[in-house]
């Protein structure tokens, strides 16, 4: 007995060794759970049906008017956050930006003030030096004394205008970014309005991007089932047509109100679909149910 349990355990450690990604493989699969119905909500939520929706569809829009020059997605293209959906004509701006640019990262001012100043402060230095000898005239040493005031406060421009400068360079870079549109979700394209060369306008959205890795389902029941029904319930998801299909999904809300013409009330449920093999806008059945390892 002893042979077989080591002789086991060397067989699956060579396995692994062997194979790391089917290892990971077994890592990354979902476990099997066992699904109980649970008795007191079967006859209330047989009849009932749930919709599948998007976890969200964000509307997108330039922030200001102009010209389109890329739209590189496509109805039905995959997109992460941050991918670019459209971008206006900026050749303008962008010349712009590269003057801006070339006045913050030049020095050439600063240092000529700077050897002006210190030529004016050493011209002051030999003045108050003759004048304590009595040999200049107290007018020259006004003089130099204004002209060292004036070469101060012309390094004291110089650095201002750079500051100045390096504030431009931002702004003309966020005019720049006002002129792309970016998606701030990860999902799917759902809808092109526009395309290159059309004037776009922030009143007028561009695309459509839907989250589709998660499905939203919204499931109206009885109102009997009220107070059976709390977040992090686990409900089976049954889609019967284009596809068959069963999924686990979890409550994340149940309406704080009933509607009385109908005595209904809506529950809101979290459903993976990181495959996105679950197109959204299906109808469903659902049943609630409690899970255990097999």
């Amino acid at each position: 007995m002893l042979f077989r349990t080591i002789g086991g355990m060397a067989l699956a450690a060579a396995m692994a060794l062997a194979s790391p990604a089917a290892a990971q493989g077994q890592a990354d699969a979902p476990r099997p759970v066992a699904v109980r119905a649970i008795p007191a909500l079967e006859p209330l939520t047989r009849r009932a049906s749930c919709l599948l929706e998007a976890q969200s569809v964000v509307k997108l829009a330039i922030a200001t008017q102009g010209t389109i020059a890329r739209l590189p997605v496509e109805r039905g293209d995959l997109v992460k956050a941050g991918d670019v959906i459209a971008q206006l004509e900026s050749d303008v701006e962008q010349a712009m930006l590269e003057t801006a640019q070339l006045r913050a990262e030049s020095d050439a001012q600063i240092k000529t003030r700077q050897a002006e100043l210190e030529l004016a402060a050493g011209k002051l230095a030999r003045v108050r030096e003759l004048s304590r000898r009595n040999v200049s005239s107290p007018q020259q040493l006004e003089e130099a004394i204004a002209e060292a005031q004036v070469a101060t406060l012309a390094l004291e421009q110089a650095k201002f205008e750079r500051e100045l400068a390096v504030v431009e360079t931002r702004r003309m870079r966020a005019a720049i970014d006002r002129r792309v549109v970016r998606s701030p979700v990860s999902g799917v394209v759902t809808k092109v309005d526009q395309r290159v060369g059309e004037m776009a306008d922030p009143g007028r959205p561009l695309a459509e991007v839907a989250e589709t890795h998660v499905l939203r389902v919204e499931a109206f029941l009885p109102v009997e089932a009220y107070a059976m029904i709390q977040p992090g319930m686990t409900a089976e998801i049954r889609v019967h047509e284009p596809i068959s299909v069963t999924r686990l999904a979890q409550v994340v809300m149940k309406d704080p109100q009933i509607d009385a013409a109908s005595s209904l009330f809506q529950v809101s449920l979290r459903l993976p679909n990181a495959s996105r093999e679950i197109p959204a806008g299906l109808r469903c059945s659902i049943r609630f149910v409690e899970t255990a390892a097999p």
